[in-house]
């Protein structure tokens, strides 16, 4: 935190000397479970995602800037059965992942042309809205098994879910190393188009972990352990205006 503090007086004090800017990113972010292979027939996901960022950015010296961004992540992390059976979900509701991250960018031109490159790199400080949880078959059970037949027709042979348990435990607070590597095209002196690739490597333990305690399938009982790292991907595109 001091370093971030001592980043953003930095800045400040010399905003009348350096060119600053101001952007706005938008991405889809790509984020994996590690599903335990012990129950493959349950699988834990991310899916409905999107993300925005607010960039400030204040050149230092030739090419060199210092900036702090701002963004929010919004996906959904879901249960369901693989292909072979049917399941049932209560749903979940959206988690929303908030950042700030203080970044060093460096920035070059493509010789006499209006493309640029430019990469980045910075400590992601961000905070998740999921919270713990119990659940069991109330939320999540599976209802069936798909049978094949031999001239390719699919029926479906109905199975009841016996009591199980499972737990979610979230960690909240989660600090991850942000590079990214972008391309810019300047559509004139006071803006520039931008494609980014951002890579997130989360530190510590996970960002939410599911543990199924004796899920009960075709007469056995099987235990496993889902996890979400919090490492992701995501290719965004922005627009950035020159203040001065």
């Amino acid at each position: 935190m001091k370093i971030y503090l001592s980043l953003v007086l930095f800045i400040a004090s010399n905003a009348a000397i350096a060119q600053s800017s101001i952007g706005l990113n938008f991405g889809d972010p790509q984020y994996t479970w590690s599903n335990d292979s012990r129950a493959p027939f349950v699988i834990s996901e991310s899916t409905e995602s999107y993300a925005v960022g607010i960039e400030y950015l204040q050149r230092v010296k030739n090419g060199f800037s210092l900036g702090v961004e701002g963004g929010v992540h919004r996906f959904s992390n879901i249960i369901r059965s693989n292909e072979e059976y049917g399941s049932y979900s209560s749903g979940l509701k959206p988690l929303f992942n908030l950042s700030l991250t203080p970044k060093a960018m460096y920035q070059i031109g493509f010789g006499e042309s209006r493309f640029g490159g430019f990469v980045s790199l910075g400590p992601s400080f961000q905070w998740n809205t999921a919270k713990d949880r119990d659940f069991d078959e109330a939320n999540f059970r599976i209802v069936n098994k798909r049978i094949y037949g031999t001239s390719g027709v699919v029926s479906f042979e109905p199975l009841e879910q016996e009591s199980y348990s499972g737990v979610e435990t979230v960690k909240n607070f989660s600090v991850i190393i942000r590079p990214e590597l972008g391309l810019s095209f300047k559509a004139s002196d006071f803006a520039n188009f931008t494609a980014r690739l951002q890579y997130g490597i989360s530190l510590g333990a996970p960002l939410i972990s599911r543990e199924f305690n004796d899920f009960p399938l075709n007469g056995t009982q099987t235990s496993s352990q889902h996890n979400l790292r919090g490492d992701y991907w995501v290719i965004q595109v922005g627009y950035q205006i020159t203040l001065k």
